[in-house]
């Protein structure tokens, strides 16, 4: 939380996150942990400065029915549930959870090379693999930013395939977004205390 109330997240991959004020006069962008700090950090300040955000969730931003192949790269396990109910099929990668429908990460870079859209989980920012998966995507290939570690710069619009980034918003000073996550409270805890928003290759023009 900033001084002026705005809240940033960002996935903490280790359950000690050991970063103190000292780290902040001496950032290490080789640092996983100093990396997830700094993308919480932008995420409060960015955020809330981009005029040209939309609101809404990505069913309500994009009919998935007229892609032939989609590619998730970091398992939603809520989004995913909703697109095998509406029939839609989707390839599935992720290093770090488990579900059966996961396939292995020795097929990822096949299968990106023929998606024509990519669910692309926020995450991959801070973990050093966010231009790996674009450029492995082909061409004509849509790639779609998600998940409430995102930020909501413009300027990532720019990347090869950005399409558009789907993240989060809260009230400024809302202490209990604070206090669920001390309390190893996830995504689903904290998120309905807040707005899903949206910024877009269109809004940016």
């Amino acid at each position: 939380m900033l001084k002026n109330g705005h809240i940033g997240v960002c996935a903490n991959l280790f359950r000690k996150f050991d970063f103190t004020k000292k780290d902040l006069f001496d950032i290490d962008f080789d640092n996983i942990v100093h990396r997830i700090f700094i993308n919480a950090y932008f995420n409060a300040v960015l955020n809330y400065r981009n005029k040209k955000i939309g609101s809404g969730d990505i069913f309500e931003a994009i009919d998935f029915s007229r892609f032939a192949k989609i590619v998730m790269v970091g398992l939603f396990r809520p989004i995913l549930n909703i697109m095998e109910r509406k029939g839609l099929k989707v390839v599935v990668f992720d290093k770090k959870q488990t579900d059966k429908r996961l396939k292995s990460m020795a097929e990822m870079n096949e299968h990106l090379g023929s998606a024509d859209a990519v669910i692309l989980t926020a995450t991959s920012i801070f973990n050093k693999t966010f231009h790996d998966v674009i450029n492995r995507a082909k061409e004509e290939c849509e790639i779609y930013l998600l998940g409430p570690s995102s930020i909501m710069a413009p300027e990532l619009l720019n990347y090869r395939n950005i399409e558009m980034i789907f993240g989060a918003v809260f009230p400024a000073y809302e202490e209990r977004v604070l206090e669920i996550i001390e309390n190893d409270g996830g995504t689903r805890g904290f998120l309905k205390l807040g707005r899903k928003v949206i910024i877009s290759r269109r809004m940016k023009d």
